[in-house]
């Protein structure tokens, strides 16, 4: 028998219209307990056309060696209206965020509800984080930061990625 592909939610749908894409640029970095530094990412998301899954991975190198920094993957879905990210970090920590897609600004803001790190991690450990990703109109421009606290509050990422390849290149089938 032929399943016919179940539908899915308008969010969903949007959300993978969007952001389905590789995305690549500099960005800045600054915790409390080291210099604030430059790196260059790269951001992918992955539309699962047949899910309200976008798979999602980030990762950094220095601008200059090319050395790897930071690593995070995971998934973004769709439950009502609300939007969940679920990653893993190379640094041992976990993040489960929700929140809410603005479509007229076009923006993603996201707020940890459970934030979990490996023992032996170093200090400042991060208890809280908040995500902000805006898509520019034109789609070609992905802007984020990001918040975190545990021993205050500190802006770890800031970063402008330029949109380097689209969205037919990279849906999962």
């Amino acid at each position: 028998t032929n399943m016919a592909a179940p539908e899915l939610p308008a969010l969903a749908v949007a959300l993978q219209e969007m952001f389905a894409g590789t995305f690549a640029g500099a960005g800045q970095g600054d915790y409390p307990t080291i210099n604030p530094f430059a790196y260059k990412e790269e951001v992918v998301f992955t539309a699962v056309p047949t899910r309200p899954v976008i798979a999602y991975t980030q990762r950094t190198k220095h601008p200059e060696s090319g050395r790897p920094m930071h690593a995070e993957s995971g998934f973004l879905s769709v439950r009502g209206d609300t939007v969940i990210l679920s990653l893993s970090q190379s640094t041992g920590m976990t993040e489960m965020d929700e929140g809410t897609y603005d479509a007229a600004s076009r923006t993603l803001r996201l707020k940890s509800t459970n934030v979990s790190r490996a023992g032996g991690n170093k200090p400042p450990t991060v208890t809280d984080v908040e995500r902000t990703w805006t898509l520019s109109e034109d789609g070609n421009t992905l802007s984020y930061v990001v918040v975190s606290s545990g021993r205050g509050t500190f802006n770890p990422m800031d970063a402008c990625l330029e949109q380097v390849a689209s969205t037919n290149n990279d849906v999962l089938r």
